[in-house]
């Protein structure tokens, strides 16, 4: 699977309506069948505009969207957190390294010290 950023349209306080019509005006260039997911952040009107995307999938491409909730990203790390534990690599503690190596550089700190100039 690949996640890739498509674009943004900044609307304002639009309707599911009017987001789903942006949308498939953003996405006509993309192969449809190669739709999994479509994410979100909570709101009711993201609801309606999932389930006005995913009946138009559905009828255009026989295409039914992978519903993980309303945010994606929590449901996954989720997962991730529980693979991770169940595996017994303690891979938390080797990406809590990573981030202190690298956050700890010379060089990171120096970048630092120059940014508050």
């Amino acid at each position: 699977m690949v996640t890739r950023y498509w674009g943004s349209e900044f609307m304002g306080h639009a309707s599911a309506e009017t987001m789903a019509e942006h949308l498939h005006l953003s996405i006509s260039a993309l192969p449809k069948a190669q739709i999994q997911q479509l994410a979100m952040d909570g709101p009711s009107v993201n609801w309606k505009l999932f389930e006005l995307i995913s009946n138009d999938l559905k009828h255009q491409a026989n295409i039914k969207l992978l519903n993980v909730g309303s945010c994606g990203l929590h449901q996954v790390h989720g997962a991730f957190q529980a693979g991770a534990q169940s595996c017994g690599w303690e891979v938390s503690k080797f990406l809590s390294s990573l981030y202190w190596l690298f956050k700890d550089t010379p060089a990171r700190r120096g970048f630092q010290d120059s940014d508050r100039l």
